[in-house]
């Protein structure tokens, strides 16, 4: 378990060190909190006793009624469609959109460790930047234009790839 704790914080200080970052760490709760092009962030966080990285990040809120979106999110979530690996969910306690992504510390080396942080901090600003206005543009067209979301026959999802 303390092996785990060290291995991901060696990963974390290797991390700062390619970015340039001194001393970036883990908190007294095993977080690390970075953000992105001042505008995107994350944390990342280890639980010793499972020996998984969770990696989190709050996206934004959906327009206002969330509902018609709950459909366009379950096809992006679908065998990680438009998320580069990582999940979509709801905070139950306010409705804002996250994306999370936990990872087994026995699959992971550092290398591993940087792949899939940059995917998910792609994936972040994809949804960030990129889906919440789409949605926000094309909702409301469909809203004016028809009565119920239901109407919608299934779509042919987008694949997003992140990397290579």
């Amino acid at each position: 378990m303390e092996n785990c704790l060290d291995t991901f914080r060696s990963y974390i200080h290797e991390f700062g060190e390619k970015l340039k970052i001194e001393n970036l760490d883990l908190d007294d709760h095993h977080d690390c909190y970075m953000a992105f092009d001042e505008k995107f962030f994350v944390k990342c966080s280890i639980n010793p006793e499972k020996e998984q990285i969770i990696l989190l990040a709050y996206i934004g809120s959906l327009p206002a009624d969330q509902t018609v979106y709950y459909r366009e999110l379950l096809v992006s979530n679908y065998f990680w469609n438009d998320t580069a690996g990582s999940n979509l969910s709801l905070d139950p306690s306010d409705g804002t959109l996250i994306l999370t992504q936990y990872c087994d510390m026995n699959m992971l080396n550092y290398e591993l460790f940087h792949d899939v942080l940059e995917k998910f901090v792609n994936a972040m600003e994809h949804w960030d930047t990129k889906r919440l206005a789409e949605w926000s543009a094309s909702k409301e067209e469909d809203l004016a234009d028809a009565p119920s979301m239901a109407m919608m026959g299934p779509g042919t999802p987008n694949m997003m790839m992140f990397g290579a």
